[in-house]
């Protein structure tokens, strides 16, 4: 690995850090600070249905990586991009962000209107060893999600 990334620096990249190729972050933008404890479940489209790849519980700052770490690296010209050895399959994907218990904790109400939140995006094969964070700004009657950095 320490070879690897010699020649990897030699070769003008730019190793950014150890992550999940696919994050998520989740802020209440009602309280006005992170979402923490909210179970997230990631899925990958099959031809029977959903499969699940994991399932993870957002940490105090609201984030959870979805898939085990990585080596990832980046150029001046993409920093979205590489993972040099581990790729994600391309094809449709699913988040769940399951927060309706977190809502209903936070506002005191029980029966939140919206009980979880899907987000589900796809993966080119041209994207494949790029970086996906995926977050949501939520408040208790609707949310917003986008293709963070």
């Amino acid at each position: 690995m320490r070879v690897l990334l010699l020649l990897l620096l030699a070769a003008g990249a730019v190793v950014a850090d150890m992550r999940s190729p696919v994050t998520v972050h989740i802020l209440d933008t009602t309280a006005g600070h992170p979402a923490g404890g909210v179970n997230v479940t990631l899925y990958q489209e099959a031809a029977d249905g959903w499969t699940l790849l994991s399932g993870k519980v957002t940490d105090n700052d609201g984030r959870a990586d979805m898939l085990p770490l990585a080596t990832f690296v980046a150029t001046a010209e993409n920093p979205n991009c590489c993972f040099p050895h581990e790729a994600l399959t391309p094809g449709v994907y699913q988040l769940v962000y399951a927060t309706g218990p977190y809502i209903e904790k936070t506002t005191g109400q029980a029966n939140a209107f919206m009980p979880s939140q899907s987000v589900i995006f796809r993966i080119l094969d041209s994207q494949k060893r790029e970086y996906f964070h995926i977050p949501i700004l939520l408040n208790p009657f609707g949310f917003t999600a986008y293709r963070g950095s």
